[in-house]
């Protein structure tokens, strides 16, 4: 794969997961955010073998296995809850603007880990914090829960890029590592849930895009690295706030100017924290 086309399975990845946050939002709100992250998973599963398969049979160390099964549980199971959590309080623009939070928090993990911080990757990093603020407004006392889940969400999949680089690190493979990560989550779920999944269009539907998306994104990380694929993504708040506003009789939201701007915002934050690094 050339370059061009790791920029658009970059973007992509982004569109992707930014139409899920738009159909997750208008067909599971009345299910528990355990029950969709469970239908989510399995309804996407199917695509991710399917990948695996067709990339072919990859060497997996055991370090590796290790890291893409704790991404996995970190992503899927904390993460994707907690998304679904904040999509049902703050709607699809609402938590997808929260989610543009991962790379503000991976810089602070880089950091943590002696990581040297740029004066462009701080600037970008306020402007996406800013664009968050924009987006829940004066209403973030009366949204506590989802402001914690979104922030829960960006911190869960900050933690699963850097324990998924240390994967590829240990010398295994982006899209096995994607199977992993899937596998370990299912049957984490199934360990937990008290009933079969409850499947719908819809919901099958966004299983389907997020684990297109993972694949995307994944396929393109192989290529660009996360300082480039990470912005590209960040065209996802930008997608859900388009067009959950389009499908409103469905979602329920009518996103105003202040969102759509938040929107834009963390999309640059993104892009400034890129031109920094």
């Amino acid at each position: 794969m050339g370059m061009e086309g790791a920029y658009v399975l970059a973007a992509g990845s982004g569109v992707l997961f930014g139409l899920h946050d738009v159909v997750a939002r208008g067909t599971g709100l009345r299910e528990s955010p355990h029950m969709i992250t469970f239908a989510s998973i399995v309804s996407g599963y199917p695509a991710v073998l399917v990948a695996a398969v067709l990339w072919g049979p990859r060497p997996m160390p055991l370090e590796a296995l290790a890291y893409y099964a704790s991404a996995g549980l970190v992503n899927f199971n904390l993460g994707r809850m907690a998304l679904y959590v904040a999509i049902r309080e703050l709607g699809a623009s609402g938590a997808s603007v929260m989610t543009s939070l991962t790379l503000a928090i991976g810089m602070a993990l880089g950091a943590a880990l002696g990581e040297r911080i740029l004066p462009l990757q701080v600037l970008g990093a306020s402007l996406i914090f800013a664009a968050s603020l924009m987006v829940l407004g004066i209403g973030v006392a009366g949204r506590p829960v989802g402001v914690v889940a979104g922030v829960t969400t960006a911190t869960c999949m900050a933690l699963a890029i850097v324990l998924a680089r240390l994967g590829n690190l240990a010398g295994g493979d982006p899209i096995h590592g994607v199977l992993v990560a899937y596998t370990v989550a299912m049957l984490g779920e199934l360990a937990t849930v008290r009933r079969g999944p409850v499947f719908n269009r819809g919901i099958a539907f966004a299983g389907l895009l997020a684990s297109i998306g993972q694949i995307a994104r994944y396929e393109a990380l192989s290529v660009l690295g996360a300082s480039v694929v990470a912005p590209l993504h960040n065209v996802r708040p930008i997608i859900a706030t388009l067009t959950t506003r389009s499908l409103a009789r469905y979602t329920l939201e009518r996103p105003t100017y202040r969102e759509y701007i938040g929107a834009v915002t963390a999309f640059l934050g993104a892009t400034v924290m890129y031109l920094g690094g």
